[in-house]
């Protein structure tokens, strides 16, 4: 999406107030769901910066990359990568930890993929762990700790949380580096269930993931217009948002989330 040409097309003039739930980078909260999980992990909360285990213990995060063709234990599938930015191997429940071994192997890599819809009807979010120095390319890598396996919580009400997108995408992007400002038109922030902008503030309606990327619906209001987008997202190999829309393409480029106030 061209964020000047559909701005211009609305002639918006005016700052969309934004709520506070749009502050922060918001965290999916998962629930142990195998094994290995419901002993070790325990229900996790997962956000782009962030894994934090059920005993309260959290390994800090940032985003590196999409990785296509991903070696799961379920086959090949889209992958989002996270470094682990101070590498740990923290004892968690009931004294075990996510390498296993003794001494302890600090964890380097996440990666986290969704399940095939053949292993079953639940939402479920696969997490791979890894130790090495390299970024791994699947499980056949040589310092693959585990897998951990969870669903996405249900709401109070029961009923699942909608699709998200997931937590590689999520961040501040612009179409240059000096747009990575809050008051330039083309930088917008990019969360698990929609996006914002400094004049319009669109929810994510439908989203659906294939080997390398992401197709999404998102229902948009500027200034008493509403309008639909459909989109295709994708993470380039050198960390750009590329962006198409109606066969026409835009690659955007992160900025610093200090750089976007």
């Amino acid at each position: 999406m061209n964020f000047s040409s559909v701005l211009r097309a609305f002639a918006l003039t005016a700052l969309v107030a934004q709520s506070s739930a749009w502050a922060a980078a918001a965290g999916e909260q998962w629930t142990a769901y195998s094994k290995t999980a419901v002993a070790i992990t325990g229900n996790i909360t997962f956000s782009s910066d962030r894994v934090t285990f059920g005993d309260g213990k959290s390994l800090p995060l940032a985003p590196a990359g999409a990785v296509p063709d991903f070696l799961t234990l379920w086959g090949k599938r889209n992958a989002s990568l996270f470094r682990v930015t101070a590498p740990d191997d923290p004892v968690l429940l009931h004294g075990a930890r996510l390498c296993g071994n003794r001494p302890p192997q600090p964890v380097t890599f996440i990666a986290i993929s969704i399940l095939p819809p053949d292993v079953g009807t639940l939402d479920l979010r696969a997490m791979d762990v890894f130790s090495g120095a390299e970024p791994p390319k699947g499980v056949e890598d040589t310092h693959f700790c585990a897998n951990f396996n969870f669903e996405l919580a249900a709401t109070p009400d029961g009923i699942s949380t909608p699709a998200a997108i997931d937590p590689a995408y999520v961040g501040v992007w612009a179409p240059y580096p000096g747009a990575c400002r809050a008051d330039d038109r083309t930088a917008f922030r990019l969360r698990p269930k929609g996006i914002s902008g400094r004049e319009f503030e669109c929810q994510l309606e439908q989203a659906s993931s294939d080997r390398a990327g992401w197709l999404v619906r998102l229902s948009c209001a500027a200034e008493g217009n509403e309008y639909t987008l459909n989109l295709r997202w994708q993470l380039t190999p050198n960390g750009r948002l590329r962006e198409t829309q109606k066969g026409q393409s835009t690659e955007y480029v992160r900025c610093r989330d200090s750089a976007y106030r």
